[in-house]
């Protein structure tokens, strides 16, 4: 009868102590998982989820282009900044500056809010006054639209999601007039 006793005694204690690593093991994880903080997260990670898409529709007299830009993100585009290149000099445009023009619209109605941020699955219509001057088939503009984003009063630009595009008198030749 004695031999029964020490493998009950053994089977207690290894119980007891497994029960009692799992409350410990517990106790520690809920407190880290409480400690968490979701707003240390840097701005610039973000940006993995941000995207863009821009496409030439129109032009307005002769240095007025029009492009379509679709939020495909899950964050709103607060800002662009806009460079073009022709003839090998580079011009930088910063659309928050307020000197150019674009509209936010939904199902093909155009909007009246200026310089508002393009919400994800959103549409913009961008006009932008580019010199075309020196345009040909030779030498074609290069544009780069870098999309930036705000998170909590935290901006970041997103210089990794940038969209380029190449127009060239072919790509302009026969576009409709852009709404004023």
């Amino acid at each position: 009868m004695k031999k029964g006793i020490s493998p009950l005694i053994a089977y207690i204690l290894l119980i007891g102590m497994t029960v009692a690593m799992s409350v410990t093991v517990s106790i520690y994880l809920k407190n880290q998982a409480q400690s968490i903080n979701f707003n240390s997260k840097e701005i610039e990670v973000y940006c993995a989820d941000v995207a863009m898409d821009a496409e030439l529709v129109c032009k307005n007299n002769e240095n007025v282009l029009g492009f379509n830009l679709t939020n495909r993100g899950y964050y709103s585009i607060s800002n662009l900044t806009i460079s073009s290149k022709i003839s090998g000099i580079t011009k930088t445009l910063d659309l928050n500056s307020g000197e150019y023009q674009w509209n936010i619209y939904t199902d093909n109605s155009l909007g009246d809010s200026d310089n508002e941020a393009i919400s994800p699955k959103e549409k913009a219509l961008l006009l932008i006054a580019l010199d075309l001057t020196d345009l040909t088939p030779a030498n074609p503009i290069e544009i780069t639209i870098t999309p930036s984003i705000t998170i909590d009063d935290k901006g970041a630009v997103c210089n990794e999601k940038v969209f380029k595009l190449s127009i060239s008198n072919n790509n302009i030749n026969g576009l409709d007039s852009c709404p004023q």
